[in-house]
């Protein structure tokens, strides 16, 4: 199974940037960890909601910094400044 899983960014700022990372493959029952990383190329703080949705495959534990909202598997962080 592909772990990168889809994202939004609510940015229109083209200094932002975002990635995830991650194994590329899990067999059922394996715990996995992933990085999401946002990084901010200009000199002013940006404020934003990042939006992550998991495969209905997946099975949510923990998050760090914990999201401010999860529903099923779709975890946001809102008010997320970099």
């Amino acid at each position: 199974m592909l772990l990168l899983t889809s994202m939004c960014l609510n940015a229109q700022d083209e200094y932002i940037a975002i990635s995830k990372s991650g194994p590329a493959n899990a067999r059922p029952g394996d715990l996995i960890s992933y990085t999401i990383s946002v990084g901010n190329g200009d000199r002013n703080d940006w404020t934003g909601t990042i939006t992550d949705v998991l495969p209905d495959e997946f099975t949510f534990y923990s998050a760090d910094p914990v999201a401010t909202n999860i529903v099923d598997n779709t975890l946001t962080w809102s008010n997320f400044t970099v």
